[in-house]
């Protein structure tokens, strides 16, 4: 998994989902992640032994406080299939989002890609008629912390 954070539109998030046993896998697992109105899905990259490896790209509109699958039951495999070498299905059920070893508990991912919006605007001069050549400070706050 790679370093937590605050991701924007277009950043990648990569994390891994390793099974007790080696596994072969067919069509395209994916994970549907909770960020807020429009879900995210990360989509399977590569295995290494028994592990595989998700990739999620923030789109605009996805935003999560703590990013994490929406449920329980919100990895699934399109056009296909996961299972161990003797050919026995894989249990697909993740851990409840939130608890021990879902993707929440293995750091903090913040997906922010709402635009800052402006709560105040303020002169530090009042009501004054300024002239071509003058200057006035202004001070504007945002709802968020801004660069």
């Amino acid at each position: 998994m790679i370093d937590d954070g605050l991701f924007g539109v277009g950043d990648t998030i990569q994390f891994s989902i390793t099974f007790d046993e080696m596994v072969t896998v067919t069509g395209i697992p994916q994970i549907t992640l909770e960020t807020g109105d429009d879900d995210g899905v990360a989509y399977y990259v590569e295995k290494e032994d028994s592990t595989l490896i998700f990739r999620y790209i923030v789109e605009l509109g996805h935003n999560s406080d703590a990013l994490d699958y929406v449920s329980s039951s919100s990895f699934s495999v399109e056009e296909g299939f996961i299972e161990d070498l003797a050919r026995n299905d894989v249990d697909l059920l993740l851990p409840d989002p939130g608890s021990g070893m879902s993707i929440s508990s293995e750091g903090t991912f913040i997906i922010d890609t709402r635009s800052p919006e402006v709560i105040s605007v303020n002169s530090f001069l009042g009501d004054i008629t300024c002239g071509l050549n003058d200057t006035v400070l202004i001070s504007i706050t945002f709802d968020e912390m801004v660069t």
